[in-house]
């Protein structure tokens, strides 16, 4: 218990001293939503802290045309917990449900960062499995930018 308490004293004093530097930047930019709200709330700037997104080279996609487009669902983030890709799931297998199509793949590509995230990914592996609809969900980790574009390409 007094671990506990040292500890959450630590945090809570790193956090007000982070909260505090935070406050006197002139201009803050940041690179998703997610963090942006965070740091609106920590440090309590929202005129001065603008969201930005990092350049992503689009010129490939915008090439694409296919008409024989596969009935491909494709959700492209990392396999974090903030993301959740197991609500994906779900709402895969309540359209599977409610449409009764077997004609369609969902395709969940992104990045693994350490041990717990490729965890993440066998639980969702398992929960495809548990929900039915393993055969329909795809799974692609750390693929090259070409596959990518491929997967994109063909959805």
């Amino acid at each position: 218990a007094v671990v506990s308490t040292q500890s959450t004293g630590y945090y809570r004093a790193f956090a007000a001293l982070y909260s505090w530097m935070g406050r006197r930047a002139r201009l803050v930019f940041v690179n998703s939503s997610w963090t942006q709200g965070h740091i609106k709330e920590l440090w309590a700037i929202p005129e001065r802290t603008f969201l930005l997104y990092p350049p992503c080279n689009t010129t490939s996609f915008l090439k694409i045309d296919n008409p024989k487009r596969s009935n491909r669902i494709v959700s492209v983030s990392q396999f974090r917990p903030e993301k959740n890709q197991s609500l994906q799931l779900d709402a895969f297998k309540c359209f599977i449900d409610r449409t009764g199509r077997k004609d369609v793949k969902l395709t969940l590509v992104g990045g693994v960062r350490n041990k717990g995230d490729k965890q993440r990914v066998e639980d969702l592996k398992t929960k495809s499995k548990q929900l039915g609809i393993s055969d329909m969900v795809e799974f692609k980790l750390g693929i090259p930018f070409t596959e990518l574009h491929s997967i994109l390409e063909d959805s």
